[in-house]
């Protein structure tokens, strides 16, 4: 099992543990979604409109993840602070302004933000 003091997420939240390692396999793959967020944020950072699309989507999963959550954990606060975070997000990038700026590149190809 990978172990590591400073990537330990399970000690966080012990409980997740259960979902993401039914048998104690390797714990690496529950990382990735933290990897494309992050890239997804340098590409919103740089103005790229593939971003744009990828953190909606990000956020309109995270939405629907934390309404199921309720569902199976019952933790209301949890689930229901995820969602309000999420939801939040995915209505400032939905924007009209936020919108036009990201989607503003089809227009103009030479455009360095």
């Amino acid at each position: 099992m990978f172990s590591n003091a400073l990537l330990d997420m399970w000690k966080f939240n012990p409980q997740v543990q259960l979902y993401f390692i039914p048998s104690g396999g390797f714990q690496a793959y529950s990382y990735w979604p933290w990897v494309w967020t992050f890239f997804a944020a340098l590409g919103l950072l740089r103005g790229q409109r593939w971003a744009w699309w990828f953190g909606v989507f990000l956020f309109a999963i995270e939405s629907c993840g934390n309404f199921v959550s309720y569902f199976l954990t019952h933790d209301a606060l949890r689930s229901g602070a995820g969602a309000i975070i999420a939801i939040t997000f995915l209505l400032f990038l939905c924007r009209p302004v936020v919108r036009s700026y990201f989607l503003r590149q089809a227009l103009t190809p030479n455009h360095k933000p």
